[in-house]
């Protein structure tokens, strides 16, 4: 029998092998479904401590089955969101699994994170948290984000977790680790966060908590928004008494049941802000908003609501997009100090009360807001919808009641009140339209007025068509469209009304005998036959029904001459619009009006030097139409 003993010299030649192995060990890319078993096996296999390896996760991929019976289909970036459900990941016949492809190499001294990122996580794995405490001299570099992302699934991965989904607040996280190192080049507090939240056993007879606010349209969770909106008066957050028990999920894709956790644990208390007022019954307690806001938990389980959220960028791995909606009392400030990035992201959809962008807004991003101020500028395929917009410098599409735009450079601007500093370029339409500077090549409508302090430029035109006030089109077809059906009810209620007066006329004199018959028989002490009664009875209910149809005669009569006006007024702004140049005209600018009923359009093309100050429409005694030139 033999003991297991090594001496220092055997220790030293074995270390020496390692060495040696490791020496020698090249790049390797690694297909898998368990990680730790087979860098375990390739370690063996090439003779060198699984310690001295590390990797890189080149890709992954994710196949699920949600019964029994059926064969493993792949998660895909179309179906992920049906498929990542609390009903799916809660129902006992759900399996999943994953396979990662990874490049697995030699550990050196440059393969330790710059940022020392700690993770752990409950019992049952349900809750795996991030931890990072502070650390100093940490150096900012544009796709830091995407650094900590890997670096985390890199962890996750290593002790089995599944990634990319049930993911928690883990960009959110990201992007508060980012911020501070791009402001303060260190962590000067500890940051916790979740990285991911699986579904906790629900034993019977036992409490579950439900976050509504968390809580998309359809009732799912919403992982992607870094807001979470608040109402007065809505419920936020249920805790729900003596539920049905159901099985879980923990974070490495594994089905849960009672068996697998400590049965006498309590659910943690959840603490509120006065922002909340709690109402309890037998079957729940409800924490309450009690005003607008979104809902902060700065620790597990303590919650607040807040009205105001600054943050240095709006992008996929920042925030997300935020949709908090406009009916709450939100102000959202994005303040992006860095020059060569984006504040508003590309992709990036905005929907709040209130927004001040402190920086540019990429492509094809939307802000949906009552107010919203962008101190940068907008790329051309950007949107901007919002009651009151203001604007240094706009490339894309705007549209608002009130628009202030500094520099309009090859956009487009749609509102009530539209007030441009300079124009280089671009469209707007609008009713009214003030401009400090006109340059070059700008099509300026407006339903109802337009003002220019100073033409610099040529190849303008400034047009007067009543159609581009906002809402027209819809306007006008609904007035014609309803007084096409008054038009109808009009000559039905007239020939109702027609014929129920000429029966009247027809058979007044007749009444009128029947009436002093009757009360001749009742003078006599004779009551009188129940069929002269009905006749008089009839005629009365004609006489009422003919009444009735006057009156809605009358009032279809109103409502289309009311409509009619409406109608007028909606197009009749052409022949009091006014075209105001405060400045000397410069050569190939053009105005022009465009009458609708008759179709014609007027123009003056104005010459270089002339001096006009109001231009407006004239007709003339031939019932023609000019521009009328007032200096």
């Amino acid at each position: 029998m033999f003991k297991l003993f090594k001496g220092k010299k055997a220790a030293a030649v074995e270390e020496e092998v390692v060495a040696e192995a490791a020496a020698s060990f090249e790049k390797k890319t690694l297909t898998t479904q368990n990680l730790t078993k087979d860098l375990a096996e390739l370690a063996k296999k090439n003779g060198i401590s699984v310690k001295k390896l590390d990797f890189k996760i080149l890709s992954y991929k994710t196949f699920y089955k949600l019964a029994k019976g059926d064969v493993y289909k792949e998660v895909t970036e179309l179906n992920k969101n049906e498929i990542y459900t609390k009903v799916h990941f809660t129902h006992p016949d759900m399996a999943l699994y994953q396979e990662l492809k990874v490049e697995v190499f030699q550990k050196d001294a440059s393969s330790k994170f710059p940022i020392s990122i700690a993770i752990g996580g409950n019992k049952a794995l349900t809750r795996i948290q991030a931890r990072v405490k502070p650390q100093e001299d940490l150096q900012y570099f544009d796709g830091l984000e995407g650094e900590i992302l890997a670096e985390l699934d890199r962890k996750k991965a290593k002790i089995g977790l599944i990634l990319g989904c049930m993911e928690g607040g883990i960009k959110e996280g990201v992007h508060k680790i980012v911020s501070a190192i791009r402001v303060n080049g260190a962590i000067t507090e500890n940051i916790t966060f979740d990285i991911c939240r699986g579904y906790d056993v629900i034993n019977a007879g036992g409490e579950e908590v439900i976050y509504h606010y968390r809580e998309n349209t359809e009732g799912e969770l919403d992982e992607h928004s870094a807001m979470m909106g608040a109402k007065s008066g809505k419920v936020i957050i249920e805790v729900r008494k003596k539920v049905e028990a159901r099985k879980g999920r923990n974070c490495k894709g594994e089905l849960i049941d009672e068996a697998m956790v400590e049965l006498s644990t309590e659910m943690a208390p959840i603490k509120v802000s006065d922002d909340f007022e709690i109402q309890e019954n037998e079957d729940s307690i409800l924490y309450i908003a009690k005003i607008d806001g979104y809902v902060y938990e700065e620790k597990e389980h303590e919650f607040e609501i807040k009205d105001e959220y600054i943050v240095d960028s709006v992008s996929l791995k920042s925030t997300g997009s935020i949709n908090v909606g406009q009916d709450k009392n939100i102000k959202i400030t994005v303040k992006q100090s860095d020059s060569t990035s984006d504040a508003v992201g590309a992709g990036m959809k905005i929907d709040t009360s209130e927004i001040k962008v402190v920086g540019n807004v990429a492509n094809s991003a939307e802000i949906k807001a009552n107010k919203v101020e962008i101190e940068g500028q907008t790329h051309q395929s950007a949107k901007i919808i919002a009651g009151d917009i203001k604007i240094n410098l706009h490339k894309g599409y705007a549209e608002g009641d009130v628009v202030e735009v500094d520099i309009l450079e090859g956009g487009k601007i749609v509102g009530d009140i539209v007030r441009v500093k300079q124009l280089f370029g671009g469209e707007i339409e609008a009713k009214e339209v003030y401009i400090e500077k006109v340059l070059s090549n700008a099509m300026v409508y407006a339903s109802h007025h337009i003002e220019i302090d100073e033409v610099e430029g040529n190849g303008n035109k400034f047009i007067i068509d009543a159609r581009v006030q906002r809402g027209y089109h819809e306007k006008n077809e609904s007035y014609i469209s309803k007084i096409t059906a008054l038009d109808s009810e009009v000559k039905k209620y007239a020939k109702e009304v027609k014929r129920y007066r000429d029966k009247i006329l027809q058979e007044d004199q007749n009444i009128r005998d029947i009436n002093l018959k009757v009360k001749e028989l009742k003078a006599a002490g004779v009551k009188p036959p129940s069929g002269l009664i009905l006749k008089l009875k009839d005629h009365q209910e004609r006489i009422k029904k003919h009444n009735s149809l006057l009156k809605e005669l009358k009032d279809a009569k109103i409502q289309k001459t009311s409509l009619q006006e409406l109608l007028t007024e909606l197009n009749a702004s052409v022949y009091e619009a006014k075209v105001i140049n405060k400045s000397v005209w410069k050569e190939f600018n053009e105005v022009i009006y465009k009458l609708l009923d008759p179709p014609v359009e007027v123009s003056f093309l104005a010459k270089e030097g002339d001096m006009l100050e109001t231009l407006s429409l004239q007709s003339t005694e031939d019932g023609e139409f000019q521009v009328k030139r007032q200096g």
